[in-house]
């Protein structure tokens, strides 16, 4: 479980911040 949840932050991380931050 704690895998799939870095797994998922990680992809949180590398494509909503981007687009929120402009990057």
């Amino acid at each position: 479980i704690k895998t799939s949840d870095s797994i998922i932050n990680k992809g949180f991380l590398t494509t909503v911040v981007p687009q929120i931050t402009g990057f």
